[in-house]
């Protein structure tokens, strides 16, 4: 039981550092400006070209395309190892980060930062779409195969 409630308890805090950034996204954008230079610069700085082509590869693990295939191939998986719920959690999971993606991005509508980018990516910019739905499919298969 004491589990639950410590993870509980972290979902409850990074669920509302979310809604802090969420509320200075929608209500106070010009302010991120410098803080988007200044992670740009730290995460980046001056990257040596074989780190951006291998930075470049990780992203597409995180593009919708890739995401998806995972979602079928794991359920697909789980499925004939006839493990039916955790091929349900996973096809929810995937079916709810795309529309927590898509609901987020229409309700913050954050413009992209005008900076360089590493790679090319449309449309809003908040929440990230590669990180959350990375976090939430990535997620629930680390919980199912840890147990």
């Amino acid at each position: 039981m004491t589990n639950k409630q410590h993870y509980l308890l972290k979902s409850s805090f990074a669920f509302l550092i979310f809604v802090m950034i969420g509320y200075t996204v929608q209500f106070y954008p010009n302010t991120l400006h410098g803080f988007d230079s200044y992670v740009q610069n730290a995460v980046r700085g001056q990257l040596p070209s074989h780190l951006t082509s291998m930075f470049k590869a990780i992203t597409v693990m995180g593009n919708v395309l890739t995401q998806f295939i995972l979602v079928f191939l794991f359920a697909a998986i789980f499925y004939i190892k006839k493990w039916k719920i955790e091929a349900l959690l996973v096809l929810i999971n995937g079916a709810i980060a795309g529309i927590l993606i898509v609901a987020f991005k229409q309700v913050y509508q954050r413009i992209r930062p005008d900076l360089e980018h590493l790679v090319h990516a449309g449309g809003f910019s908040f929440p990230s779409g590669h990180s959350l739905g990375s976090f939430l499919i990535l997620g629930s298969l680390i919980i199912i195969i840890h147990d």
